[in-house]
């Protein structure tokens, strides 16, 4: 069963059995056309009914669950979701028609790791860049300094895809998310946080119909039908993006280096990995009166973890990708 950390439904507007006075009404030649509620803090909601076409659309997120965010919207929670909206927007909805009979717009799948200290790094990315076997379709960046996010190179929004990696712990500590702790019961807040201690995200956005079609293998986007989906998105995209053969490749180590370890690792490799000849050849770089015994400090690190860290880095990171791609 896969979990979702946004839905974006539509469905008839006779589900929307009262609205508050937190509901704007939206007029235009002094006849109604829309009413909304739309609320960014301390949790992203926005419901919508459009007057003429008869429509609803609700757009929510996990944080929603508030102290049960951790569960993320699934076919078990999806019932607390409604039930929190109407609390927060002030409404009441039929839910059980909702349930039965909506259409998803758009979803981001979610799924979260538990990697106790793991770090997101530039050694991280760069085995990501190395193992990208399509990098002409697949871009590969930095996100936030707490993760990595792959985007598909392509025009067509229907086509594109949008895969993001991060710390979940670290972004849920953000300013941004200040609003949302701060909402939650002082218990509640420390439970949840120690929950997405040592947790990594993956998650996907998927925002076109086609996109919802192939990666949860359904023909028809009916809530129900992306709730009960049992496909595998992660390990659908991760195959596109990576070559799972170059996981234990030798070359993934050097590919997860700076450019100054790099540089010190080829210095230290040209001279079969002995420090007294590293010492031999900068001293032939360096003016006369040079401190040798700080230049050559990073080199003697480097060499004496080096077996260590890196297989570490790799431990790490193999993991990682097993956890993301199993089902």
């Amino acid at each position: 069963m896969l979990h979702y950390d946004r839905i974006k439904l539509k469905t008839d507007s006779r589900y929307l059995l009262k609205t508050g006075s937190l509901f704007k009404e939206v007029t235009k030649n002094g006849y109604l056309e829309k009413l909304q509620f739309d609320m960014k803090s301390p949790i992203s909601l926005y419901i919508m009914v459009d007057i003429k076409k008869g429509e609803l659309i609700i757009e929510f997120t996990g944080k929603i669950l508030l102290k049960n965010y951790h569960r993320l919207i699934s076919f078990d929670t999806v019932k607390e979701c409604l039930i929190n909206i109407e609390k927060m927007a002030g409404c009441k909805l039929d839910i059980d028609g909702i349930l039965k009979h909506s259409e998803v717009l758009s979803v981001d799948v979610s799924k979260d790791i538990s990697i106790p200290e793991f770090l997101f790094n530039d050694k991280i990315k760069g085995m990501f860049t190395y193992l990208n076997q399509n990098s002409r379709q697949w871009n590969i960046e930095r996100y936030n300094r707490q993760g990595v996010v792959f985007s598909k190179r392509v025009k067509s929004s229907e086509l594109k895809n949008r895969m993001i990696i991060y710390d979940k712990y670290a972004e849920l500590r953000k300013s941004e998310n200040k609003p949302f702790l701060g909402y939650l019961s002082y218990d509640d807040r420390n439970t949840l946080l120690a929950y997405f201690k040592g947790k990594i995200r993956a998650e996907i956005n998927i925002n076109s119909f086609k996109q919802i079609r192939e990666l949860l293998h359904i023909q028809h986007l009916s809530l129900a039908n992306v709730l009960n989906a049992n496909s595998n998105p992660f390990e659908q995209l991760m195959r596109q993006i990576i070559n799972m053969e170059l996981l234990s490749s030798d070359e993934l180590k050097i590919y997860s280096m700076s450019l100054k370890e790099y540089t010190q690792y080829l210095i230290l490799q040209n001279c079969q990995w002995d420090i007294e000849k590293v010492r031999t050849l900068l001293k032939t770089k360096y003016a006369q009166n040079t401190n040798m015994r700080r230049i050559l400090l990073p080199y003697k690190k480097l060499l004496l973890q080096k077996q260590h860290f890196e297989d570490k880095d790799r431990m790490y990171f193999q993991e990682l990708i097993d956890k993301i791609v199993e089902a």
